[in-house]
Protein backbone atom coordinates (compact mmCIF):
# COMPACT_ATOMS: atom_id res chain seq x y z
CA UNK A 1 0.00 0.00 0.00
CA UNK A 2 1.43 3.33 -0.87
CA UNK A 3 1.39 6.00 1.81
CA UNK A 4 -0.74 9.15 0.73
CA UNK A 5 1.59 11.47 1.70
CA UNK A 6 5.15 11.01 3.49
CA UNK A 7 6.54 14.04 5.73
CA UNK A 8 10.16 14.07 6.74
CA UNK A 9 11.53 13.84 9.68
CA UNK A 10 14.66 15.64 11.01
CA UNK A 11 16.27 12.76 12.50
CA UNK A 12 15.86 10.65 9.04
CA UNK A 13 12.81 9.19 10.21
CA UNK A 14 9.03 10.00 7.98
CA UNK A 15 6.11 9.85 8.86
CA UNK A 16 3.88 7.83 6.39
CA UNK A 17 0.03 8.62 6.42
CA UNK A 18 -2.29 6.33 4.91
CA UNK A 19 -6.38 6.20 4.24
CA UNK A 20 -7.52 4.16 7.03
CA UNK A 21 -9.24 1.43 4.75
CA UNK A 22 -10.30 -0.56 7.86
CA UNK A 23 -12.49 2.10 9.09
CA UNK A 24 -15.47 0.92 9.25
CA UNK A 25 -18.90 3.21 11.05
CA UNK A 26 -19.87 1.60 14.10
CA UNK A 27 -22.99 2.62 17.11
CA UNK A 28 -19.44 4.50 19.31
CA UNK A 29 -19.70 7.32 16.39
CA UNK A 30 -23.03 7.65 17.15
CA UNK A 31 -22.95 7.69 20.70
CA UNK A 32 -20.28 10.78 20.66
CA UNK A 33 -22.84 12.73 19.37
CA UNK A 34 -26.22 15.05 20.40
CA UNK A 35 -28.11 14.20 16.89
CA UNK A 36 -29.25 11.46 14.90
CA UNK A 37 -30.09 11.79 11.41
CA UNK A 38 -33.82 11.35 9.93
CA UNK A 39 -34.00 11.56 5.95
CA UNK A 40 -35.85 10.56 3.32
CA UNK A 41 -33.00 9.47 0.25
CA UNK A 42 -33.68 6.01 -0.68
CA UNK A 43 -30.08 5.94 -2.26
CA UNK A 44 -28.47 5.85 1.33
CA UNK A 45 -27.76 4.83 4.36
CA UNK A 46 -27.77 7.57 6.41
CA UNK A 47 -29.63 6.69 9.92
CA UNK A 48 -33.22 6.61 10.58
CA UNK A 49 -35.25 6.64 6.96
CA UNK A 50 -38.77 8.42 6.95
CA UNK A 51 -41.11 9.15 4.29
CA UNK A 52 -40.65 12.75 3.51
CA UNK A 53 -39.93 16.18 5.38
CA UNK A 54 -43.30 16.40 6.59
CA UNK A 55 -43.06 12.96 8.27
CA UNK A 56 -40.49 13.73 11.14
CA UNK A 57 -42.28 13.77 14.68
CA UNK A 58 -40.95 15.92 17.03
CA UNK A 59 -40.98 17.86 20.20
CA UNK A 60 -41.14 21.37 20.68
CA UNK A 61 -37.74 20.88 22.81
CA UNK A 62 -35.84 18.90 20.27
CA UNK A 63 -33.23 20.88 18.06
CA UNK A 64 -33.56 20.17 14.68
CA UNK A 65 -31.61 21.54 11.81
CA UNK A 66 -32.22 20.25 7.64
CA UNK A 67 -29.35 17.97 6.06
CA UNK A 68 -28.39 19.04 2.48
CA UNK A 69 -26.25 16.77 0.24
CA UNK A 70 -24.49 17.77 -3.13
CA UNK A 71 -22.32 14.61 -5.08
CA UNK A 72 -19.93 14.88 -7.73
CA UNK A 73 -17.16 12.62 -8.63
CA UNK A 74 -15.08 13.43 -5.20
CA UNK A 75 -17.51 11.84 -3.18
CA UNK A 76 -20.84 13.14 -1.33
CA UNK A 77 -21.08 16.08 0.79
CA UNK A 78 -23.37 17.04 3.39
CA UNK A 79 -23.91 20.12 5.51
CA UNK A 80 -26.69 21.70 7.30
CA UNK A 81 -26.81 25.02 4.99
CA UNK A 82 -27.75 24.88 1.55
CA UNK A 83 -25.14 23.93 -1.20
CA UNK A 84 -24.62 26.45 -3.64
CA UNK A 85 -25.83 23.91 -6.97
CA UNK A 86 -29.84 24.20 -7.15
CA UNK A 87 -29.73 21.81 -9.95
CA UNK A 88 -27.78 18.82 -7.96
CA UNK A 89 -28.21 19.45 -4.31
CA UNK A 90 -31.29 19.49 -1.85
CA UNK A 91 -32.21 18.79 1.61
CA UNK A 92 -32.77 15.14 1.83
CA UNK A 93 -33.03 14.95 6.34
CA UNK A 94 -33.38 16.74 9.21
CA UNK A 95 -30.30 16.13 12.28
CA UNK A 96 -32.56 16.33 15.26
CA UNK A 97 -31.23 16.40 19.18
CA UNK A 98 -33.81 15.51 21.72
CA UNK A 99 -33.44 17.09 25.61
CA UNK A 100 -32.25 13.51 26.63
CA UNK A 101 -29.13 13.34 23.71
CA UNK A 102 -28.15 16.69 25.03
CA UNK A 103 -28.83 15.61 28.72
CA UNK A 104 -26.23 13.04 27.67
CA UNK A 105 -24.06 15.32 26.16
CA UNK A 106 -24.24 18.62 28.42
CA UNK A 107 -25.12 17.52 31.84
CA UNK A 108 -24.94 20.52 33.34
CA UNK A 109 -27.07 21.76 29.93
CA UNK A 110 -26.50 24.04 27.01
CA UNK A 111 -28.08 26.91 25.01
CA UNK A 112 -29.97 26.08 21.80
CA UNK A 113 -27.23 27.51 20.03
CA UNK A 114 -24.48 25.56 21.25
CA UNK A 115 -26.87 23.07 20.35
CA UNK A 116 -26.62 24.22 16.86
CA UNK A 117 -22.92 24.14 16.57
CA UNK A 118 -22.83 20.66 17.86
CA UNK A 119 -25.13 19.53 15.34
CA UNK A 120 -23.61 21.03 12.38
CA UNK A 121 -20.31 19.94 13.71
CA UNK A 122 -21.52 16.39 13.47
CA UNK A 123 -23.07 16.39 9.94
CA UNK A 124 -19.45 17.71 8.78
CA UNK A 125 -17.77 14.68 10.92
CA UNK A 126 -20.94 12.60 8.98
CA UNK A 127 -19.42 13.90 5.84
CA UNK A 128 -15.89 13.19 6.26
CA UNK A 129 -16.42 9.81 7.27
CA UNK A 130 -18.89 8.94 4.44
CA UNK A 131 -15.88 10.03 2.20
CA UNK A 132 -13.73 7.77 3.98
CA UNK A 133 -11.58 10.71 5.15
CA UNK A 134 -9.88 8.65 7.97
CA UNK A 135 -6.15 8.52 8.44
CA UNK A 136 -3.59 6.50 10.47
CA UNK A 137 0.57 7.24 10.28
CA UNK A 138 3.43 5.06 10.73
CA UNK A 139 6.31 6.59 11.72
CA UNK A 140 9.20 4.75 9.86
CA UNK A 141 12.89 4.63 10.12
CA UNK A 142 15.42 3.39 7.57
CA UNK A 143 17.24 0.22 9.08
CA UNK A 144 20.48 -0.46 7.95
CA UNK A 145 21.15 -4.21 7.48
CA UNK A 146 23.85 -6.61 6.36
CA UNK A 147 22.67 -7.37 3.03
CA UNK A 148 21.00 -10.66 2.64
CA UNK A 149 23.26 -13.33 0.32
CA UNK A 150 20.02 -14.96 -0.50
CA UNK A 151 17.57 -12.26 -1.76
CA UNK A 152 20.18 -9.36 -1.56
CA UNK A 153 18.22 -7.17 -0.01
CA UNK A 154 19.62 -4.83 2.94
CA UNK A 155 18.45 -1.62 4.67
CA UNK A 156 14.83 -0.58 4.54
CA UNK A 157 12.42 1.19 6.04
CA UNK A 158 10.74 -0.09 9.87
CA UNK A 159 7.66 0.88 11.31
CA UNK A 160 8.08 1.76 15.06
CA UNK A 161 4.99 3.55 15.71
CA UNK A 162 1.70 3.67 14.46
CA UNK A 163 -1.94 5.39 15.39
CA UNK A 164 -5.15 5.18 12.89
CA UNK A 165 -8.45 7.17 13.21
CA UNK A 166 -7.61 10.42 12.50
CA UNK A 167 -11.04 11.94 10.55
CA UNK A 168 -10.69 14.98 8.44
CA UNK A 169 -8.38 16.42 5.38
CA UNK A 170 -4.85 15.16 5.28
CA UNK A 171 -3.04 18.59 6.35
CA UNK A 172 -6.13 19.08 8.92
CA UNK A 173 -5.30 15.90 11.02
CA UNK A 174 -1.41 16.06 10.38
CA UNK A 175 -0.92 18.17 13.74
CA UNK A 176 -2.40 15.88 15.57
CA UNK A 177 -0.71 12.87 14.54
CA UNK A 178 2.71 14.48 15.03
CA UNK A 179 1.24 15.29 18.74
CA UNK A 180 0.03 11.48 19.16
CA UNK A 181 3.61 10.32 17.99
CA UNK A 182 5.04 12.86 20.80
CA UNK A 183 6.57 15.00 17.58
CA UNK A 184 6.73 18.64 17.53
CA UNK A 185 5.94 21.06 14.34
CA UNK A 186 9.59 22.20 14.37
CA UNK A 187 10.96 18.07 14.50
CA UNK A 188 9.34 18.06 10.62
CA UNK A 189 11.98 19.02 7.45
CA UNK A 190 10.82 21.77 5.48
CA UNK A 191 10.24 21.05 1.98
Amino acid sequence: MKPDKIVALKDGRRLEIYQDETYERDDTFEAQWPGKIYHWDPHYELGTRIGGPDDLEGDQHDVALPVYTYGDITGQVFDTRPLDRPFDSGQIGWIVATPAAVAACWPGGASRDEIRTRLRAQVHDFSLRWNNEVYGYRIMRYQLEAECEHCGRGAEWGEEDACWGFVGEIDQVLPWMLDQAGLKPDQVKED
